[in-house]
């Protein structure tokens, strides 16, 4: 009996050393190739999320920009700007890719009242800012008798203490611009400066002027019973990622070469704004 039983411990074979590293071998091929996947979907899903952010967070800045802008009014009083944009657009770059920060200011009307409300670039020296949205000290004006109280709100807008009473809309902005287009869809940059209202024979004024910087993106206000009927609303953002890699770099030329490869993670939104006010708009004639 003890004899049968040593043959069979005697038969018994264990893994030989050149088998263990195979088999250790083929562990590591397996290992690393779901490595290579988990990663390459780990990756993937941070892309997606940090895309998703961007998108949702574009999306809700035009919302609201584009909500507010819808109620732009006219106030009819002489010589008062119902929007402004009289500060020259910053050229962040030109050509093909064309990027502007454009500042302005509107007045808008909720029944009897009225309201200033201006968006700004903060930080934008090296092509990347912050968009602002300014709430003037007199926020809201019952009856407008005069341009006083509105220009008071304009020089607010335009001066250094406009900081302070400015909120943070969205980080990452490279292109923010509006573009105000007339009755028919075309800019009114192309239009004159001043045209003529035919039901009052009350001058309704338009100011256009050139940009010193870029003709094609002109300063302008609307003044009186001036508003344009649409506008047009650009913006840009770059994604997180990339621009905490931007805010890292040292040198204004070594951004501008990155901004440059980074055009799959700039991500941007274009939305034509009707105006409820304006007086006719193509909406309004194809209803007829």
């Amino acid at each position: 009996m003890r004899a049968n039983r040593s043959i069979l411990s005697n038969n018994r074979r264990a893994f030989t050393l050149v088998e263990m590293l195979v088999a250790i071998a083929i562990s590591i091929v397996i290992t690393l190739g779901l490595y290579a996947v988990f990663n390459q979907i780990q990756t993937a899903f941070q892309k997606t999320i940090a895309q998703v952010d961007v998108l949702e967070g574009g999306r809700a800045t035009m919302d609201l920009v584009g909500s507010e802008l819808e109620e732009l009014g006219a106030s009819g009083v002489s010589q008062a700007p119902n929007l402004f944009s009289l500060t020259e657009p910053q050229i962040v770059s030109r050509g093909d890719r064309r990027r502007v920060f454009r500042d302005f200011f509107f007045l808008t009307r909720q029944g009897s009242r009225w309201r200033g409300i201006g968006y700004w670039i903060k930080g934008g020296d090296d092509g990347v800012g912050t968009l602002q949205r300014f709430v003037p000290p007199n926020t809201e004006i019952r009856t407008l008798q005069s341009r006083a109280p509105i220009n008071q709100m304009i020089q607010a807008f335009n001066s250094a203490g406009r900081r302070e009473r400015s909120h943070p809309v969205i980080d990452g902005v490279i292109h923010f611009n509006i573009v105000p287009l007339d009755s028919e869809g075309i800019p009114w940059f192309d239009r004159i400066n001043q045209e003529q209202n035919a039901r009052t024979q009350e001058p309704v004024q338009i100011m256009m002027r050139p940009s010193a910087d870029s003709p094609q993106d002109p300063l302008f206000a609307f003044y009186n019973k001036a508003i344009p009927a649409y506008v047009d609303l650009e913006l840009a953002i770059l994604e997180k990622q990339a621009l905490e890699q931007f805010r890292e770099m040292p040198n204004p030329t070594t951004k501008q070469e990155f901004l440059k490869r980074q055009t799959g993670k700039i991500h941007v939104f274009r939305e034509r704004i009707p105006i409820r006010t304006a007086p006719t708009r193509i909406a309004d004639n194809d209803g007829e």
